[in-house]
Formats: C-alpha cells, sequence, structure tokens
C-alpha cells in the first residue's frame, strides 16, 4: 500500500526520505528519551552497588554513535542525565555525565554480590518494541555479561499479559514535554499519579514527589526537579541513555502540519489530505 505519514523515522531511513520528491521530513521539538528504569518492587535492584555496576558498564557513547546513530550525518543523539529533553528549562545542566567505567563496574559488581549472597541471579529486561532500542539493548546485554551480569530480554506481550510479568529492568522511550507534571507517572512505572502509587518509592522520593507535586511556583518546582534529577542520577535509581532527534515523514499531499510539531498528531486537527496521484511512471516502467 502507499504510505500517507509515519510518525517514528529510523535513523537508516532519514536520508531515503530527505532525497525523495514525494515526502517531507519533520523534525519533531521534542528528541526521543532512551532511559533504563528498575523494578521498584525487584528486591536485587533495591541495590545501589548493582544499579550502578549496570551503569558504569555501558559504553553509551560507542552504542548511541556505531548501533543508533549509525554514523549519520542527518541524525543527531546526545547523552543525558535526566529522562527528559535537555532542551527544557528544567532540565539540570550541572549534573555530570557518568563517564563508561569497566574497572569500577567490575569492583561495584562485586560488592552487590556480596550482598546477594555470594551469587547473582539472573535480571530480566523488558524493551520498548522499538527496533532501535531492542539493538542497543542487545549491546547493553553483551556489556552486562563481561561484568557477570546475566540479563535476559522478555519478548514483549500483549497489555493483558504484563499484569503478573516478572522483570527488573525495563527499557523505555519516552518524549516529555512536561516533565514536572509526568516525572510522578514515570517514576511509578504505569501505576499513575496518585498517593498510593508512591508506596512502592523509596522514602526520599515520595517525599520529593509531594514535594514537588504541591510546589506553588514555576522557580520552586524548577529547583526542586532540578536536585530531584541530581538525586535519581547519583544513586543511579534510573540510567538516562541518550536522546535522538525524532523525525516523522509526511507524503507532500498532507498539508498543515506544524513545522516543528511536539508529537506527530500535533495540530493534528489542521492535517488536509489533497488528492494524491501516483506518478504514472510508475505504471509505465517494465
Amino acid at each position: 500500500g502507499e504510505v500517507s505519514a509515519l510518525a517514528f523515522l529510523p535513523a537508516r531511513l532519514v536520508s531515503y526520505f530527505q532525497d525523495s520528491q514525494e515526502f517531507n521530513v519533520v523534525q519533531s521539538a521534542i528528541p526521543l528519551t532512551h532511559v533504563l528504569q528498575f523494578n521498584p518492587e525487584s528486591k536485587p535492584m533495591e541495590i545501589v552497588e548493582l544499579r550502578r555496576a549496570l551503569a558504569y558498564a555501558i559504553d553509551r557513547q560507542k552504542i548511541l554513535s556505531e548501533t543508533l546513530l549509525q554514523g549519520s550525518r542527518l541524525l543527531n543523539g546526545r547523552l543525558i542525565t535526566a529522562p527528559y529533553f535537555t532542551g527544557l528549562q528544567v532540565y539540570n545542566q550541572q549534573v555530570p555525565q557518568r563517564e563508561y567505567s569497566f574497572p569500577l563496574a567490575v569492583a561495584l559488581a562485586v560488592a552487590s554480590q556480596k550482598k546477594l549472597g555470594g551469587k547473582f541471579p539472573t535480571l530480566r529486561m523488558l524493551c520498548d518494541p522499538n527496533p532501535e532500542a531492542q539493538a542497543a539493548a542487545q549491546e547493553m546485554i553483551k556489556a552486562w555479561s563481561q561484568i557477570g551480569l546475566k540479563v535476559v530480554l522478555i519478548p514483549n506481550t500483549a497489555e493483558a499479559g504484563k499484569e503478573n510479568l516478572q522483570w527488573d529492568i525495563v527499557y523505555r522511550t519516552v518524549a516529555m514535554t512536561e516533565p514536572v507534571m509526568e516525572l510522578w507517572p514515570f517514576l511509578t512505572v504505569g501505576k499513575g499519579a496518585q498517593i498510593e502509587s508512591l508506596e512502592i518509592l523509596p522514602d526520599w522520593m515520595r517525599l520529593s514527589l509531594i514535594e514537588l507535586d504541591e510546589a506553588t511556583d514555576w522557580e520552586s518546582a524548577t529547583a526542586l526537579i532540578k536536585k530531584l534529577q541530581q538525586q535519581l542520577y547519583s544513586m543511579a535509581h534510573i540510567i538516562p541513555l541518550w536522546e535522538i532527534d525524532q523525525f516523522h515523514v509526511f507524503r507532500k499531499n498532507i498539508k498543515g502540519y506544524a513545522d516543528r510539531p511536539l508529537n506527530f498528531y500535533d495540530n493534528i486537527e489542521q492535517w488536509i489530505p489533497e488528492p494524491f496521484y501516483p506518478d504514472v511512471e510508475s505504471f509505465t516502467q517494465k
């Protein structure tokens, strides 16, 4: 069938569509953020040394450049320290990047092994179905195996089958536009932004999210979320990986979409599909 629009464009296809005479490629205002989260109810993931070992074992820059961007001149990506866009006012630019360190990852893994009774459990990982996320996840699993950690990728299942699914790590892709509002439900991993959902989180994180929710002005909210970003990153409660510029594709007969949309469906009420007539030559070529 004919393609009218694509919400997500893999890195390897950006140049193809940009060179096409039939399509327009539009960059989203908000990049796609890739982040690792840990199950708050997973006993092994309560150990900070284990979380940090997982973080230090990943050569993020190498995976970003070689696996995701694949040397693309048209696609940009950046390492991050929060699960939201680096260009937002609430993003704390003062949080230093965690550099890849194999020796430190090994030392932390050994320290966590002692707390686990001398043996590592097999960790179960969920992953966004995005093909690029799946490829990056495989690279991380290889890296973790080098420090003695076995992580297995759990096949994606229907939503109905996820309720009782046992997992430790999840690889997510998100594009937050309002982190002050979105961080709470993000950290509770789908349990919403109700007070009851905070029960699975550490006390300090619970109190920080409530304080952020009750902030009465933008300046206070910004200061609180920047502090929370630093705490989450230093304790490796989440592992922000990278953000990658997003591109959407529209056939040229579609008019009215935003020049720099916040998301694919931004301004959708203004979209106007005009009649499309395929190139006559495509019917005459043998």
